[in-house]
């Protein structure tokens, strides 16, 4: 029998390396993009913080009628630059002390409740605000209540960012009870602590 040979492969052609060749180098960064690196980490969250929503709540030290704690004002404010709609205000009532028990009115206040303040509610002339950069209205609590001496309240302040279609909400609470010279003068106390060994 015949048969066809079968043909061999050639082994390929060895590289050829040319003399004086440079190797390939990685691309290093300048001085320049190391800056403007550092400046955009930097930078990016001081934007953030810049125009984060900041809304203010602030009280007058006394009442205007010392016989009547609730006869006071607040202040809610605009303290950042970003624009803030739909701004409401909630009256959040903690706990209350008179004279006596009535209606749900305590002797004195109960020094290690700690409310939640998820309730409360609204007046029609503190609903739907919009409050630009260091813009405020005033809310006046007796609009809400009154005949009490000692208080445990907060300001819930809902609102939406400009342009930012979300819900926010911030907690404000404040504190008023008799001190040793009689007066009653208001504080901000923190959400999730005891009332002062003093309040009643």
């Amino acid at each position: 029998m015949s048969g066809r040979r079968k043909k061999k492969r050639k082994p390929p052609p060895p590289a050829v390396i040319q003399k004086g060749a440079e190797p390939i180098r990685k691309p290093r960064w300048n001085l320049k993009e190391w800056f403007f690196l550092v400046a955009t980490i930097i930078g990016l969250p001081s934007a953030i913080l810049f125009f984060w929503p900041r809304v203010m709540v602030s009280a007058p030290s006394t009442p205007l009628d010392p016989n009547e704690v609730l006869s006071t004002s607040f202040e809610v404010s605009n303290a950042g630059v970003t624009p803030l709609e739909h701004v409401t205000v909630v009256f959040s009532l903690g706990q209350v002390s008179g004279k006596g028990v009535r209606n749900g009115v305590r002797a004195k206040l109960d020094r290690n409740f700690i409310p939640d303040f998820n309730g409360g509610f609204a007046m029609r002339q503190y609903v739907e605000k919009t409050l630009r950069a260091d813009e405020r209205f005033t809310v006046i609590l007796s609009d809400f209540m009154g005949n009490v001496e000692s208080t445990d309240i907060a300001l819930v302040v809902q609102y939406q960012p400009w342009l930012l279609p979300i819900d926010c909400e911030k907690k404000f609470r404040f504190i008023s009870y008799k001190h040793w010279n009689g007066i009653h003068p208001w504080q901000s106390w923190p959400l999730d602590e005891k009332l002062p060994p003093d309040a009643e």
